[in-house]
């Protein structure tokens, strides 16, 4: 179990649902905020943003420095989305792509980080996270346990157990048959830390199986529009998919109970209606002793019920048993 500002986040406690906004905020401040609003009105636990600086994330010479560079926000707007998350009541959270953002991060105070798939085998990075001793998402796209191995014991290194494994397919959008959400069992099995679902299919049913077979977080980018310019537009939830997402979510939640095998309440009458019961199937005098074919088994159970046939045949009836009776303990010797 992981605490994430007030929520738990683990087996046994509610799917922590974060809404990820990342860079679908195409540079703007006033797009950022609305991302905001929307997942605190959608019901998601957080809200993510990824912060990067382009000249510590790409070559200046590589095609995509330009394109990553519209997209920063000024290193100075990130308190004020902080706040205005605070204000809207939804835990405000990001993927920091290098030590400046890190630093951005612990200046405003955020509840836990996210470290990307693509930054697996940064450990500088890790590392440096893992000292802030917060909350670490880590993703596992295009990971071996092997490579996980390795970036768990360097935030384990830093004395920081606080973390959350995220399967995930670092594919947009995944192709059905290669979702592989067994793995999130796999992680489990080999880790024994909390284990959710990083999600970049098309739709939420990948989500909702997720949650189904054990996933104690779930991570889905949303937009304001999928006809925005943009990567993650087209693949991303509209607020109201989002919002459908986190209801259904927690109506499977509802369904999946304690675990334990037990009676529900809904099923206090089957035992009467449901179940057999011994009863008379002829006119049994008193004396006789009862015999298999003197008895049926039919609902509703009345006093003895049929785990409890071979009790009664042999016994003698104290008094005369009319057809279509329920046999009662009092009525044998």
């Amino acid at each position: 179990m992981v605490k994430v500002g007030k929520k738990l986040v683990g087996e046994g406690f509610p799917c922590f649902i974060i809404a990820e906004a990342g860079i679908n905020h195409n540079g703007s401040l006033e797009l950022a905020k609305e991302l905001i609003r929307q997942a605190a009105l959608s019901g998601a636990d957080a809200v993510k943003f990824q912060i990067f600086h382009a000249e510590d994330l790409v070559e200046r010479r590589a095609p995509e420095f330009e394109f990553f560079k519209g997209l920063e926000l000024p290193d100075e707007c990130w308190g004020e989305l902080a706040s205005l998350a605070e204000k809207e009541g939804i835990i405000f959270m990001a993927t920091p792509f290098d030590l400046r953002a890190v630093e951005i991060l612990e200046g405003i105070g955020v509840s836990a980080y996210k470290i990307a798939s693509g930054d697996l085998t940064n450990y500088e990075l890790i590392s440096h996270v893992a000292r802030k001793w917060k909350p670490v998402f880590l993703s596992t796209g295009g990971a071996t346990l092997q490579e996980i191995s390795l970036a768990l014991e360097c935030i384990h290194g830093e004395e920081n157990d606080r973390i959350i494994l995220l399967h995930c397919v670092s594919c947009y959008p995944v192709p059905e048959e290669e979702v592989n959400l067994n793995a999130i069992k796999d992680l489990w099995n080999h880790f024994y830390v909390p284990v959710g679902f990083s999600d970049h299919t098309l739709g939420i049913e990948a989500a909702l199986a997720a949650v189904s077979i054990g996933a104690v977080a779930i991570e889905k980018h949303f937009t304001l529009d999928k006809n925005l310019p943009g990567p993650d537009h087209a693949h991303s939830l509209t607020p109201e998919e989002l919002a459908e997402m986190v209801r259904r979510i927690r109506k499977i939640e509802k369904m999946l109970g304690s675990g334990r095998k037990e009676p529900m309440p809904c099923e206090s009458s089957f035992k009467l209606r449901g179940r057999r019961g011994v009863k008379a199937k002829v006119d049994i005098p008193k004396g006789v002793v009862i015999e298999r074919g003197m008895l049926s088994l039919l609902r509703p159970r009345g006093a003895i019920g049929a785990e409890d046939l071979f009790k009664v045949i042999g016994r003698k009836a104290r008094r005369n048993i009319a057809k279509g009776e329920d046999i009662r303990w009092e009525d044998l010797e």
